[in-house]
């Protein structure tokens, strides 16, 4: 079985208007709560609903379908070895995002890990759990829902962006990123902090508080 993407979503009234900026925050505090060793916050990934945590990807989708009550449909993915193996974090990132939903929206059921898991929206709490069955049946995606490869695809993308990003800013050290990322394979949280941290140079070096052969070989 494929657990590179688990997906649950959230069932609303019908006529309910679905936006995917109010859910964002239920899922960067999951995330901070079950994928933020790091301590840093979560991103916003540009286009499609993405925000990345420290090694899972969670992709928020809206589907306002005629052939249903509206659903908003979560799947978590795994960007990093180490997460894709742990299947029981990304149900609880899951699990984490469906209850910050039910405290702020008027939901009505949760299909949990499967279209054929439907669990009332009071009973969510008691009932759900967080062991991945067996055969687990695909969920149903929104329209246009992206294959867990192009997901990974769109995170290689961003992350290289960001190393050529890196050097307008400095040359050796986006040098030093892209071998890292020949080598290892670039990760996204790497780059973010590579940027960063360069970023915060250039003004320093810009504004003369940094000098010296060192910085000026840097910058």
């Amino acid at each position: 079985m494929n657990t590179s993407g688990i997906s649950t979503a959230i069932v609303m009234p019908a006529g309910t208007q679905l936006l995917v900026g109010p859910f964002q925050s239920y899922v960067r505090a999951a995330l901070r709560a079950y994928d933020g060793d790091s301590g840093e916050a979560p991103l916003i990934l540009p286009g499609r609903g993405m925000i990345a945590g420290d090694g899972l990807v969670v992709q928020i989708k809206c589907d306002p379908s005629a052939l249903h009550a509206p659903r908003v449909v979560f799947t978590v993915y795994a960007h990093d070895k180490a997460a894709s193996r742990d299947t029981t974090r990304m149900m609880q990132v899951l699990g984490e995002i469906v209850l910050n939903a039910l405290d702020n929206t008027n939901a009505v059921e949760i299909e949990w890990l499967s279209p054929e898991q439907k669990i009332p929206a009071e009973d969510f709490a008691e009932i759900a759990t967080y062991e991945l069955p067996h055969d687990l049946p695909e969920m149903a995606q929104a329209p246009g829902a992206p294959s867990p490869e192009a997901v990974d695809l769109r995170l290689k993308i961003a992350s290289w962006a960001m190393a050529l990003v890196i050097g307008l800013l400095s040359l050796p050290v986006a040098a030093t990123v892209m071998i890292i990322g020949a080598a290892r394979g670039l990760n996204l949280r790497l780059t973010t902090h590579a940027l960063t941290l360069t970023a915060v140079g250039a003004v320093l070096h810009v504004s003369g508080v940094l000098s010296g052969p060192f910085t000026q070989a840097l910058f």
